[in-house]
């Protein structure tokens, strides 16, 4: 709810004391989605290592709990990898070589995420453009991902 009314000052807080939780065993889908929050202020205010960390543990929460928001989690670990990327070069982190995330590559709502960090990764502006012009609706489907998908161009 407070995402989406952009709420960040009140997030923060939010993200902070929940981040200092230690006594109670939360389930992985709550987990899951501090960790989205988390990634998701850390996106907005482009600190993108930071936000390659929670948005991989809320994709790890998530996966294991089985909840449908790990594949939006997995997608924006791979968008914080690509932007971090571009700040730090000689980052070689490939966000589908893990076991949990490898069986995602070919599922219809990662690909084009694949496909575009193939691309990035292997410095090929030609397939970069490709895959982002053949799949620009369903990166656009996205608030966050419309936002910072122009930063890796």
């Amino acid at each position: 709810m407070h995402t989406q009314k952009n709420e960040l000052s009140f997030l923060r807080k939010l993200f902070e004391k929940c981040e200092k939780i230690d006594s109670a065993i939360p389930s992985p889908s709550v987990i899951g989605v501090i960790y989205e929050c988390g990634g998701r202020l850390a996106m907005k205010d482009s600190r993108y290592q930071d936000a390659k960390a929670y948005f991989y543990k809320a994709f790890q929460a998530f996966d294991q709990s089985a909840d449908y928001r790990r594949k939006s989690c997995l997608i924006y670990y791979v968008l914080a990898v690509m932007l971090d990327k571009k700040r730090v070069e000689e980052t070689s982190i490939n966000p589908f070589t893990s076991e949990e995330t490898q069986i995602y590559k070919s599922d219809s709502e990662v690909r084009p995420f694949y496909d575009l960090f193939e691309a990035f990764n292997s410095l090929n502006l030609f397939q970069f453009n490709k895959v982002f012009h053949e799949n620009e609706e369903y990166f656009y489907k996205d608030e966050l991902n419309c936002k910072k998908l122009h930063k890796c161009k």
